[in-house]
């Protein structure tokens, strides 16, 4: 998940609130979140699209 806060800008507690609530998407591994390279890649496309639409 570090990773994660890395790439989005994000506090940590930030993005454990986006992964609980679904916004994140993770898969468990035991006590660990991962969250799937593509899906975060998925996800920043889509907010990318999202903001190019706006303008």
């Amino acid at each position: 998940m570090e990773e994660v806060c890395i790439v989005l800008q994000l506090s940590r507690n930030t993005v454990y609130e986006l992964a609980r609530s679904g916004d994140v998407p993770t898969i468990r591994l035991g006590r660990q979140l991962r969250t799937p390279r593509a899906a975060l890649e998925q996800m920043m496309d889509r907010s990318t699209e999202c903001d190019s639409a706006d303008v």
